[in-house]
């Protein structure tokens, strides 16, 4: 909790005061105060600045924060409640940080928040899209050859920082180390549904394009609605739902009414390819065996539109005709027409055929642009304009680039900047950004193809587990491990050899007998060093459409203390009582918590 009250407030003290009194900086520590404060005090105790000695339970540079946990409680007390009720945001996403420097930001159908990390992401959460102004600052930025650039944002960190260890990110977008994907999902970042750090606290996505959850964790390439992939916490729902269930736009009560039952009654979000049984998890509230009504018996206009704005994947908004028959809409829950904004995504314009325009938007038939008419649940539309997402979104109307530092994408119309070109991410439609010889472009610290010497990527590219040389030498260890500068001294002497010398000869593993597990540094460090490894195991439940369901459990395994131990696991299933035609398989992801290493 944040306020500046003058009663948070004991009293105000210069430094030349606390100097006189005797009081040294580790007191400062002591009483909470602020570690820059205190390090401007060890440099100048002679100084008029303030200190403002706080009232409990407040602290801060000016008094303004507060825990709105007990104030009878220890700070490490704190830290484990807020650790604990870490399981309640999956029950209670709106708990999440919201961005407060955008005051005139309309949200429209959202239940969130804006989330901080949705501030140039690529993406319009803003209706006026005030989020996404003034980003393409970031994409400016220049570091020095001594210097590390951070993909996303433009950061520049020491080039000794790069490639130190997944657990000491510098970048905020993390991209100078190593990503930890799972083979299995487009989640990025999965493990940070259960672990609060600043690795996933503190952290933005290296692409653009993704979802935020708002815990660290990513969905790639996503716009919603969507259900493939899923939050542990469930926020892509909680923002699917909004979108699809939000007619309050709609005056007339009795239409709201009616539409909601021709839309949603008697449907799931997604269906079984193969046996058509509904899916285990409905993403809306759906009455089953309801009898809808004419939507032309109650509602005035000729057609009502879903969402209120343009936001429907990102550019669309759906249009029902009101003449619609029910059957059809038993069968059938893609739109008639589809509205969008020419100038956001002008690609589209030239394989429609415009038939009117609201509210500004130029609408199309359906079929125009996915050649389907018929699509009986929701999830059938995710795949045709989940495409349409993507192209929107990579492609323009720029015949050239005004700003001699951006790279024309000459057949997707569009410009990026040169920072992004080679980086292993598809900014261009067309893929001109990944194709383009950026050998060329005689940049120091890019990687080179040996099996095509034209091509040399930005180090973030290399280890993120996608061949972007033609034969994957991006992705062998030697490669990847070739460029670290420095291991985290955690790293050293823990059985895993991760580094050597160029003659072979000496490793970050040579000579660990001189050392003692139990050390100074090694104490109370929250690792077993004297173990060497430490796992982390999540059991989950799969669905037959390989989704994952949202009750899994967690097992912290280390073989020296729990070998011949035996652990009773209960996943609990989604619906109660059990479909019995569903059938569940359990996916266990084991990774080493110390290196991440899948």
């Amino acid at each position: 909790m944040s306020v500046i009250l003058n009663e948070n407030i004991a009293n105000n003290v210069t430094f030349k005061e606390l100097s006189e009194q005797g009081v040294t900086s580790e007191q400062l520590l002591n009483w909470s105060a602020p570690i820059d404060l205190v390090e401007r005090y060890e440099m100048n105790n002679r100084s008029l600045e303030l200190f403002y000695n706080c009232s409990s339970p407040w602290f801060g540079s000016k008094c303004q924060y507060r825990f709105v946990y007990n104030s009878t409680l220890s700070f490490n007390e704190i830290v484990k409640a807020s650790v604990d009720s870490r399981s309640d945001i999956i029950l209670n996403v709106s708990v999440t940080t919201c961005y407060r420097f955008l005051s005139n930001c309309d949200r429209g159908p959202w239940s969130l928040c804006l989330d901080w990390r949705q501030i140039c992401n690529g993406k319009v959460d803003c209706m006026n899209g005030e989020d996404e102004q003034w980003c393409e600052i970031l994409e400016m930025t220049t570091c020095t050859d001594d210097e590390y650039r951070c993909l996303y944002g433009g950061q520049c960190i020491p080039m000794r920082f790069a490639q130190d260890g997944y657990s000491t990110t510098d970048c905020l977008d993390g991209s100078e180390e190593r990503e930890f994907r799972s083979p299995y999902s487009s989640l990025t970042n999965s493990f940070c549904g259960s672990v609060i750090s600043f690795q996933c606290e503190e952290r933005i996505n290296r692409y653009p394009l993704s979802f935020p959850c708002g815990d660290g964790q990513f969905l790639s390439e996503t716009d919603l609605p969507v259900n493939v992939m899923r939050c542990f916490n469930w926020r892509n729902r909680e923002v699917t739902l909004a979108m699809l269930t939000s007619f309050d736009h709609i005056k007339d009560i009795k239409c709201r009414q009616a539409f909601r039952c021709s839309l949603l009654s008697n449907r799931s979000y997604n269906v079984k390819q193969q046996s058509g049984v509904l899916s285990s998890r409905d993403y809306f509230e759906v009455t089953w065996d309801t009898n809808c009504q004419l939507l032309a018996n109650y509602c005035l206009d000729e057609w009502l539109i879903l969402p209120q704005y343009p936001i429907m994947y990102g550019y669309f908004q759906f249009v029902y005709l009101t003449n619609r028959s029910i059957n059809e809409f038993k069968i059938n829950v893609a739109p008639d027409f589809v509205c969008f904004d020419a100038e956001k995504c002008p690609v589209l314009l030239s394989r429609i055929v415009p038939i009117e325009i609201i509210n500004g938007l130029i609408c199309c038939r359906t079929f125009d642009l996915i050649k389907e008419d018929m699509m009986e649940h929701f999830d059938m539309l995710n795949r045709k304009f989940l495409h349409l997402f993507r192209e929107c979104s990579t492609t323009g109307n720029e015949t050239s680039c005004a700003n001699s530092s951006y790279f024309h994408c000459n057949e997707s119309l569009k410009c990026i900047s040169y920072n992004r070109v080679g980086d292993g991410f598809k900014d261009c439609y067309y893929k001109e950004d990944e194709s383009f010889p950026t050998c060329h472009l005689n940049v120091s610290n890019r990687f080179m193809c040996t099996s095509d010497p034209t091509k040399c990527l930005l180090p973030v590219a290399i280890g993120n587990a996608l061949y972007d040389c033609s034969q994957g030498e991006d992705e062998t260890n030697e490669n990847i491990y070739s460029i670290k500068r420095q291991l985290p001294f955690p790293f050293i002497c823990d059985a895993d050899t991760k580094f050597s010398e160029a003659d072979g000869h000496e490793t970050d593993e040579t000579n660990c007998e001189w050392w003692r597990c139990h050390n100074a540094y090694s104490h109370c460090d929250t690792y077993w060093d004297c173990l060497n490894v430490i796992y982390q195991l999540i059991i989950m439940l799969i669905d037959e459409q390989g989704n994952i369901v949202p009750n899994y459990e967690q097992i912290i395994y280390m073989p020296a203390h729990d070998c011949n131990t035996k652990f009773n696991i209960y996943l609990l299933y989604p619906h109660r009582p059990k479909h019995l035609s569903t059938n569940y398989s359990i996916r266990i992801d084991l990774f080493d918590k110390s290196t991440l290493d899948y």
